[in-house]
Order: C-alpha cells, then structure tokens, then sequence
C-alpha cells in the first residue's frame, strides 16, 4: 500500500513526545484532514475532529471525509465542546473568557454534521 499524503510525520526516534490525543481542525475534510487522521488512528493515537472548523470545497467531499474518519474511529466534535473539556470546571482562570468568545463566535448558521 502506498504512503497517504497526510500532515502527520512519525515522530519515532527523535526523541520528540508524541501526544495520545490530538484535535485537528482545517481544510479539505476528504483529503488533508482525512489522510491525516487515518495515519493518527494507526500510530494509536485517539484523533477529535471539531466539525464546525472543518471544511472542503463541496459539503458532499466534507461529509464523505467526516464520515470515513468517523467511521475510522475519530471521535466528532465541536470546538465549543473541545474548549470547555480542556477547561474542565467553571473554576479554570480563563473560563469566563473563553465562554465570552464561544457565544460571540458562534455561527449563525451552523455546518451540517454530515
């Protein structure tokens, strides 16, 4: 099988501390973001997808990409959701902040999940 192009290089043997979980956000759900998250799901690490800050140039490429990465075992979220599960509690010193900017970000309309 041949190398995906994908955003994600192998940090083995550098010496580098490679996360077990990251959350991608970008362009071109059915091709960067895709490619990316199928290689994270086979190094082992767990893979958030914020639907809302991922696009493509047609909704059918962004939901085939959302779906197969799901299907693949990416978790889908939404950056509002990722904010608050880094915050925690109402007690983190930037949660009155970062709730402030969600409500003034938040998109009239939203994106379809898929």
């Amino acid at each position: 099988m041949s190398r995906r192009r994908s955003l994600w290089a192998s940090e083995e043997g550098n010496g580098s501390t490679v996360s077990s979980a990251l959350v991608l956000v970008g362009l071109e759900a059915h091709v960067c973001i895709q490619q990316t998250t199928l290689d994270l799901l086979e190094a082992g690490i767990n893979v958030h997808l914020c639907v809302d800050a991922i696009s493509s140039q047609s909704p059918t490429d962004r939901a085939c990409g959302l779906r197969r990465s799901s299907d693949a075992g990416a978790f889908v979220t939404s950056t509002e959701s990722v904010c608050f599960e880094l915050m925690r509690s109402k007690d983190h010193p930037n949660f009155k902040a970062i709730s402030n900017a969600v409500k003034e970000t938040r998109a009239a309309e939203p994106l379809e999940y898929f």
